[in-house]
């Protein structure tokens, strides 16, 4: 609270220039680094072999294959053994739609990288959106027997300290000569890295050849990083959900939307759609069932919190995985006779005091209560509380400090347990109690809390409440909610709460 850190991007050798100002102003930063590696992207997919382009363009269907069994050493529902076997038969590309719960990262990626290294002896990248996705594929790594040896692409200040003696980096160390750095790339089977951060080691590609790409959060990567980078690889997977959260975009839709007929034709409709979401859709178009392939059983949600987001995102397709009790039961607590309400509403004032509209102390209140109230009632019962117990998730930075010095004040140092971040941030990630701080003091405020698919689905309340395990919270203005019918829906079937 009382200082800042800066690291600067170009080390300074001259340090006596920090002395002689008291006073520094800090600036926005722009990268250039990002367009000019997509500019890059899409000249290596220019220069590609055209039956590539071809099929990029979805101009080609993928190649067909006999589906054939391939067994897995581990348990699979009969839905996931199935997807698992085209997967591993699939010849040009395989898209796997995996909507929360359905074990897209920690069972399939996980499997899928078993069979590939233990049995097809293959060159393996992985590959996403995140560093945070990227140290969960790391962490789905370290549950295999025994733990393959892997190199992590990036840089240490964005990798889990865990798994920071994987970064090539540190892996190379040692290494003096050429020769013997082409020996351990080449002896290396597994490669793990966020997009961005392989994409800026074009070199690495001139030294290792890859047999295959899976690519996880394949939904929120834009066309141009991806397409180019994939022509370097045997085949690939990408695994995604384009119902949650896109790709970032800064620029509004009246400068991404495609209006040339050639290529709406051929599936392209905005350039902030994501590589995955226009193959996929095509796929499905054109009965291309070889390619393509859906989650539909769910370990995660309780059914109430479930039924909510089938009625609302999708279209009744998600199934609880049967046999795990906990997704039935009308209590969290197993010593409680308690029914607990799965999703709740608790109203709340705005603000109209604070220096900021990002910020409302009359929410971070009611937080505060919900947040003692869940803690006092896992005491009571013997649950212990961990860091994936409660969640908060609130569209502003501001208001996460406010939420944060609330929960701090109030109950110490078990604020280190609970975690308060923005929906973004919290795509890939669950919780079994989620609190939603919606921070509405205005009415225009809730263009930026609602983010709408092209089909109409609100990604970012989709992801929100696919966060909870057990117990969804809803704490916002009515007045100002209720002008979306989608949270006027939500409000409906909540029960009310007066924290």
């Amino acid at each position: 609270e009382e200082t800042v850190v800066v690291r600067l991007r170009s080390r300074q050798e001259n340090t006596g220039v920090f002395d002689q100002y008291k006073y520094w102003h800090i600036e926005h930063d722009t990268l250039e680094n990002g367009y000019y590696e997509m500019t890059r992207s899409l000249y290596e997919f220019a220069r590609a072999k055209k039956s590539y382009r071809d099929l990029m363009l979805c101009r080609r269907s993928p190649d067909s294959y006999e589906v054939a069994p391939v067994s897995c050493g581990h348990h699979l529902t009969e839905e996931q053994q199935q997807i698992f076997s085209e997967i591993i038969t699939s010849k040009d590309y395989y898209l796997l739609w995996g909507p929360p719960g359905t074990g897209k990262t920690s069972v399939m990626l996980r499997e899928i990288a078993h069979h590939f290294i233990q049995h097809e002896n293959d060159r393996v990248l992985f590959l996403a959106y995140t560093n945070r996705a990227v140290d969960e594929i790391c962490e789905a790594l370290y549950t295999l027997d025994p733990i393959p040896s892997f190199i992590r692409i990036g840089s240490r200040y964005s990798t889990s300290k865990k798994f920071v003696p994987h970064l090539l980096e540190n892996q190379i160390k040692d290494i003096s000569t050429r020769k013997e750095l082409r020996g351990k790339l080449s002896k290396e089977q597994v490669y793990v890295g966020t997009v961005a951060s392989v994409v800026g080691k074009v070199s690495l590609f001139e030294l290792v050849n890859f047999d295959i790409a899976i690519v996880d959060e394949a939904s929120q990567i834009l066309e141009p990083s991806l397409i180019g980078l994939l022509s370097r690889v045997g085949k690939f997977v990408l695994i995604g959900d384009h119902l949650q959260l896109p790709a970032v975009v800064q620029q509004d839709d009246s400068f991404t939307r495609v209006e040339d007929e050639q290529l709406t034709d051929i599936g392209f409709q905005s350039l902030s759609s994501s590589l995955f979401e226009r193959m996929y859709t095509t796929a499905l178009k054109n009965n291309w069932d070889q390619a393509v392939g859906q989650l539909t059983h769910q370990g995660r949600m309780h059914i109430d919190i479930m039924s909510f987001v089938n009625d609302h995102f999708y279209k009744q397709q998600l199934k609880p995985i049967r046999g795990i009790e906990r997704l039935v039961a009308p209590s969290f607590f197993k010593s409680s006779e308690e029914i607990l309400e799965r999703i709740t509403y608790v109203p709340s004032e705005v603000d109209l005091e604070s220096e900021s509209i990002k910020v409302n102390e009359n929410e971070a209140k009611q937080v505060y209560y919900v947040c003692k109230d869940i803690l006092e009632k896992c005491k009571q019962h013997g649950v212990a509380i961990t860091k994936s117990t409660i969640g908060v998730i609130t569209p502003y930075r501001a208001q996460i400090a406010a939420i944060r010095q609330k929960l701090r004040i109030e109950l110490g140092a078990v604020v280190d347990m609970i975690t308060i971040d923005t929906v973004e941030r919290y795509q890939g990630g669950a919780r079994g109690f989620i609190i939603m701080s919606c921070c509405m003091n205005y009415s225009f405020q809730m263009k930026a809390l609602v983010s709408l698919s092209d089909g109409g689905v609100d990604r970012k309340l989709n992801v929100a409440i696919t966060r909870s395990r057990e117990q969804f919270v809803l704490i916002g203005n009515r007045a100002i909610l209720e002008q979306n019918e989608l949270y006027k829906e939500l409000i409906k079937r909540a029960a009310l709460i007066e924290a």
